[in-house]
């Protein structure tokens, strides 16, 4: 969304001759706005959702929406829940973006350097998860990893 804050104008220039004599900058409007939501947690980005107080408009004159979240860890169904937090809005959803509060480092970024090959796959994908989200993953998603992992073994065979 480079352009939500970016203001379009047509030059007009005008010429006697070879000499340039007028140049104006005609703003042309925005015919549709973008509406920006402050990077937050999905239930307050929910909330500013519902909040919106826009008038009614034909489809194609409605708004667009940019919903940006700063989460702990992956989230089930965001979109799903944001679309349904738009539900009667007459705003219409441009980008979903995603920034997680962890560090982003891989496994090599630490001072506690292992060889993968000491590590069992579990232990590297709970590594993986910890330093990305700042957090232990869900027994689910353990199981989840563990359930994807034998089924690539068993294709491999």
């Amino acid at each position: 969304m480079a352009e939500a804050n970016y203001n379009h104008q047509v030059l007009e220039v005008t010429f006697e001759g070879d000499k340039l004599t007028a140049l104006e900058r005609i703003p042309v409007p925005r015919s549709v706005e973008m509406i920006r939501l402050p990077e937050s947690a999905l239930d307050e980005a929910l909330d500013a959702i519902a909040a919106l107080d826009l008038p009614e408009l034909p489809v194609e004159a409605q708004p667009f929406l940019e919903v940006r979240l700063l989460l702990q860890r992956p989230e089930a169904r965001i979109r799903e829940r944001i679309l349904a937090a738009m539900t009667g809005k007459p705003v219409r959803l441009a980008r979903i973006s995603t920034r997680y509060q962890g560090s982003g480092q891989g496994l090599a970024d630490g001072a506690n350097r292992r060889r993968l090959d000491e590590i069992s796959p579990t232990e590297v994908f709970r590594l993986c998860y910890q330093r990305q989200f700042e957090g232990e993953p869900t027994a689910e998603l353990v199981a989840s990893f563990e359930e994807i992992l034998v089924q690539v073994k068993e294709s491999e065979t």
